[in-house]
C-alpha cells in the first residue's frame, strides 16, 4: 500500500489578480506557476508511515491507497518539466506533475485520469 501526502489548503497566491498576476517579476512568475495547489501530490511513502504534526489538515491530506505498491506510486511525485528547443536543461513548470482529484489521479501535463480504485 502507499500513502499520499496532498496539498489541501489554498496557496496564498491562489488569490492573486490578474493584475497582480502580470505585475510580478520574472522571477515571482516562475515562484506563481510553480506553487504547489490544492490535490498537489507532495510526496509517496509506504503503508504505515509515521507522519509528522505539521502533515495534516488543514494544509495537507494523507490517503492510502491499497490498491498500489509504494513503487509504483512514486512516479506520482514527479515535477511538470519542458524541454525547450536549444536548452540543455529541462524548465520546471510546476513542482507537481500530478494531482489527486474526487479520487482520481490526474497529469497535468496531458489530462490523462487514473482512478483510483479504492482509496481511503
Amino acid at each position: 500500500m502507499a500513502e499520499f501526502l496532498i496539498r489541501a489548503k489554498k496557496h496564498y497566491m491562489d488569490d492573486y489578480t490578474e493584475e497582480q498576476i502580470s505585475n510580478l517579476s520574472d522571477d515571482q512568475k516562475s515562484a506563481f506557476d510553480q506553487r504547489i495547489q490544492i490535490g498537489d501530490v507532495v510526496v509517496v511513502k509506504p503503508d504505515g508511515w509515521q507522519w509528522g504534526k505539521e502533515e495534516c489538515l488543514p494544509t495537507f491530506d494523507i490517503i492510502k491507497v491499497p490498491a498500489m505498491s509504494y513503487k509504483e506510486a512514486k512516479k506520482y511525485e514527479q515535477r511538470k518539466e519542458e524541454i525547450l528547443v536549444g536548452m540543455v536543461k529541462p524548465t520546471i513548470t510546476a513542482l507537481r506533475r500530478y494531482k489527486i482529484i474526487d479520487g482520481q489521479i490526474i497529469d497535468k501535463i496531458d489530462d490523462s485520469k487514473l482512478l483510483i480504485s479504492s482509496i481511503k
